[in-house]
């Protein structure tokens, strides 16, 4: 991470596991898809246009310290059942203190 990108890494059970930012499942932006490679999505997320995929800035006026939050979606099967008939969806938050 840096002052202006938040990067976040997510290993992925499988191939056929998508993730994605929440509310931003089917919009395509490249500022807001992972990139995925050898099962590990890769999200780079900006700190000055956080309102582009999302993220919430929380400013704790008490300390002048401030944080970024967003939740993550990984929508996936359980082996051998048909994908149409059970998906387990995991959120995960995940911050980041500036």
């Amino acid at each position: 991470c840096s002052e202006n990108v938040m990067k976040v890494l997510v290993a992925l059970p499988d191939s056929e596991t998508r993730v994605y930012l929440e509310g931003l499942n089917g919009y395509r932006s490249d500022k807001c898809e992972p990139k995925i490679n050898d099962g590990l999505a890769v999200f780079e997320l900006s700190l000055i246009n956080f309102y582009d995929c999302g993220l919430i800035r929380v400013v704790n006026k008490l300390t002048v310290s401030d944080f970024y939050v967003a939740r993550l979606f990984l929508i996936t099967h359980p082996i051998g059942m048909p994908f149409f008939f059970y998906f387990f969806i995991f959120s995960i938050f995940f911050l980041f203190f500036k």
